[in-house]
């Protein structure tokens, strides 16, 4: 059951349904959007699917897979495309994917009309339980501990998966606490940790630049930074090197000079998110594996802006000594693990373009674009649509 509401007041609006101002007709899917592209396809591929394959492989090896229920939270967009690759995946290691959405558009009688087609579809190929909601909020409300998404989610969590998969900042300049994805993202790891004992995913694809992320949440970043780099000196010449481009700049210089470039900007977003996720992490004992980085930029853009980063969390083992002295305590066994702070700078110092990569590599470039096509063609798309896929992508 959802929490207990602590002031029916609160219960308020956010709760009521909205008010029928359209009829549920069928959309006309007659146009291209941004997320048809090979480039997307390529990273619901080689990131998303590679990684949840991975992860849930290893979970399920362990028997920690209660139910035999793959647990996916996502922002599906109106085709889905993404519940479909994972759902695919999951189903071909003997298993079944859970999904659940967050689509504010689904307000709209067509939105919520097509949702319902595309997640019945789901449910009649096997790809997806019945049991999966797509809700009509905007992943930002999570933010609000009153509010409806929050109270759906904290009683469908925890989660294998999540994907949050963001057209737009973080943190806008605009935007007030707690309505922004980054606050979204905190109460969701907050809920994650003290819900789960295993490991789990995070995916975010966000738009990284300068001018549109807020400079509290820049400064904090830049803060997660600083912190590491005052403990590591190994950390400080690579982040100094990564952002300014000279390993013996200051690192407040370095710092300073990364926001002037959409470029650099990207690198430094990228390194600091992933020290913001890994301190916050680390304060709770679990620790952050961060996964390979994409990015890509929009129609024309001179640099990306787009930065897809994927992470990977486990839980540290729990210790406990014996207080009174009926065992002995057996001293802890050396720490080998993996430096996850230089593993993060990695990725974002080696963070693949894309754009680039698929211009640089025309056979790779088709055989997503294909595979792109086939599900345009799957999810209903017209003609017309499809007409301009090919002279776009063919």
């Amino acid at each position: 059951m959802a929490d207990e509401i602590d002031d029916p007041e609160e219960f308020g609006e956010s709760v009521l349904p909205a008010e029928v101002s359209e009829a549920a007709v069928p959309m006309a899917l007659s146009q291209l959007q941004p997320w048809h592209h090979p480039r997307k396809q390529y990273v619901r591929d080689r990131q998303w699917k590679l990684y949840t394959e991975r992860l849930v492989e290893r979970l399920r090896d362990q028997n920690n897979i209660p139910s035999g229920v793959v647990k996916y939270l996502t922002l599906p967009g109106i085709d889905f495309f993404d519940v479909e690759v994972i759902g695919t995946a999951v189903a071909d290691l003997g298993l079944r994917l859970e999904a659940t959405g967050f689509l504010a558009e689904a307000e709209k009688e067509s939105i919520r009309a097509r949702s319902q087609f595309r997640t019945e579809s789901l449910v009649k190929r096997g790809l997806i339980e019945d049991t999966s909601m797509t809700f009509p909020y905007r992943f930002e409300d999570l933010g609000h501990l009153k509010s409806q998404a929050y109270r759906e989610i904290k009683t469908r969590a925890p989660f294998d998966v999540v994907n949050i998969d963001a057209c737009g900042s973080i943190a806008p300049p605009t935007a007030q606490q707690p309505t922004r994805i980054i606050n979204a993202i905190h109460e969701l790891l907050t809920i994650q940790f003290s819900r789960s004992r295993k490991k789990w995913l995070l995916f975010l694809t966000t738009d990284a630049r300068n001018e549109n992320l807020s400079q509290p949440v820049r400064e904090a970043l830049k803060d997660a930074i600083r912190q590491n780099s005052a403990a590591s000196a190994e950390f400080r010449d690579g982040a100094r090197s990564l952002l300014s481009g000279d390993p013996d700049a200051d690192i407040e210089a370095a710092l300073a000079g990364a926001e002037g470039g959409d470029e650099r900007f990207l690198q430094f977003f990228s390194l600091g998110f992933s020290k913001w996720i890994l301190h916050n992490a680390n304060a709770v004992d679990w620790d952050v594996k961060s996964r390979q980085f994409y990015c890509y930029g929009p129609q024309d853009a001179e640099h990306p802006t787009m930065a897809c980063m994927a992470f990977e969390f486990s839980p540290r083992p729990v210790p406990m000594q014996d207080l009174f002295g009926a065992v002995e305590n057996q001293a802890a066994p050396p720490d080998n693990s993996t430096d996850y702070s230089m593993q993060a700078l990695q990725r974002a110092s080696s963070m693949d373009n894309l754009d680039l990569y698929l211009q640089e590599n025309p056979q790779i470039c088709a055989e997503f674009a294909a595979n792109q096509r086939e599900l345009l063609v799957a999810a209903g798309y017209q003609a017309a649509a499809l007409e301009q896929y090919d002279t776009q992508f063919s």
